[in-house]
C-alpha cells in the first residue's frame, strides 16, 4: 500500500491498525507518503491522517509535516487562537527561509502574514525536483495595454518539486502565461500549461476592507 498511487480516505483505518503493531518505520513512511501526495496531488486525507500529521507537526518539527498541517489549516474558515499562532510563527519561519507556497494567501484576514505575501500573487507547478520548469509571460495592462513580448524565467523549486513564481501584480493588470518543463534526459523542454493571471480592482478593494 505504500507505493500505491491511490489513497482514499478508508486507509485511515488501515494506518491505525498498522500502528498497532508499533511498525514504527513503516508507519512513519506511509504518513511521509500521503502528507507529500497531500501537499502536491491534493490527495484527501482523513481525520486519522489529519490527527497524525498535527502530532508528527509538532513533535518532529519536519518541514514536510509543517507545511502539510499548514495546508490542512489553509481550508479552515476560522482558526482557533492556538492555529492562528501556529500559522504566524510557522508561515514567518519557511518565509525567511525561502519557502513560500501560494495557500499561504488562504490565511489573509485570518492572522498576521508577512506583507511579501500579502501583496503578492503566484504561480505554481509541481515536477520533479530535479526537473528544469520556466515560465514564460508577460504583464497586459487595462491602461496602456503592456508590454507584447514574453519574459522567460526559471521557476523556484521552493520546497520537493513545487515550483513557485512570485508576482506584484496591481489593479486590472493581467499576466499570461505559459509554462514548460525539461525533464530530466529530455533535449526540448515541453509546455505543460498555460493561463491567466487577473487581479481585478474591487478584489483588491474588498481585500483593504479586510471582506
Amino acid at each position: 500500500m505504500l507505493f500505491s498511487e491511490s489513497l482514499a480516505v478508508e486507509s485511515d483505518k488501515i494506518f491505525e491498525y498498522y500502528e498497532k503493531f508499533g511498525e514504527e518505520t513503516l508507519s512513519k513512511a506511509f504518513l511521509s507518503y500521503v502528507s507529500y501526495k497531500w501537499l502536491v496531488r491534493d490527495v484527501r486525507v482523513g481525520k486519522y491522517f489529519e490527527k497524525r500529521i498535527y502530532d508528527e507537526a509538532y513533535k518532529t518539527k519536519s518541514t514536510l509535516f509543517i507545511v502539510s498541517y499548514l495546508k490542512i489549516l489553509s481550508e479552515k474558515k476560522f482558526l482557533t487562537d492556538e492555529e492562528r499562532d501556529y500559522v504566524t510563527v510557522w508561515v514567518e519561519n519557511l518565509a525567511e527561509d525561502g519557502i513560500i507556497l501560494p495557500f499561504f494567501k488562504e490565511f489573509k484576514n485570518k492572522c498576521r502574514l508577512p506583507a511579501e505575501i500579502e501583496n503578492s500573487n503566484y504561480v505554481v507547478c509541481y515536477a520533479d525536483s530535479e526537473d528544469e520548469v520556466a515560465i514564460n509571460y508577460r504583464i497586459i495592462s487595462s491602461a496602456n495595454g503592456g508590454d507584447r513580448s514574453y519574459t522567460v524565467e526559471w521557476m523556484k523549486n521552493v520546497y520537493q518539486g513545487i515550483f513557485v513564481k512570485e508576482f506584484l501584480v496591481f489593479a486590472d493588470e493581467v499576466v499570461q502565461y505559459y509554462i514548460s518543463i525539461k525533464e530530466k534526459g529530455d533535449d526540448e523542454p515541453k509546455i505543460i500549461m498555460s493561463d491567466e493571471l487577473v487581479i481585478k480592482q474591487d478584489v483588491l478593494f474588498e481585500e483593504r476592507l479586510g471582506t
